[in-house]
């Protein structure tokens, strides 16, 4: 009497009973690919559409930032041009022009003096 073939340590199976082992019909074996096919489609078009989400979020992070950084730039530019137009007085402007006119005479005269 041959001893029977046993797997995965039980006593009294035979290998060929188990699933494994028995031969599979061919249409069962296609059904079994097209299914992997079409669960290996399913995972590509989910990594992809994430993929996708992830760059739109980083590009609408990015954006905010750049937003963010150019509306701070044009504030600061606001906050400076306040403070230089209180600070000399450029809140009447003839008056800074005819404050630079005697200023560009007064210096003449003090090169035409030193060439003398």
């Amino acid at each position: 009497m041959k001893p029977e073939l046993t797997a995965g340590g039980t006593r009294g199976t035979n290998v060929r009973d188990l699933p494994e082992a028995r031969p599979i019909p061919p249409e069962d074996e296609v059904g079994r690919v097209q299914q992997g096919v079409r669960d290996m489609a399913h995972g590509v078009a989910a990594s992809a559409t994430d993929a996708v989400d992830a760059v739109k979020e980083t590009a609408g992070v990015t954006a905010d930032a750049f937003n963010e950084a150019v509306e701070s730039v044009k504030d600061a530019a606001k906050d400076t041009g306040a403070s230089l137009k209180s600070f000399f007085g450029l809140s009447h402007p003839w008056l800074v022009l005819g404050g630079a006119a005697l200023l560009g005479l007064l210096l003449l005269a003090l090169a035409r003096r030193n060439r003398a």
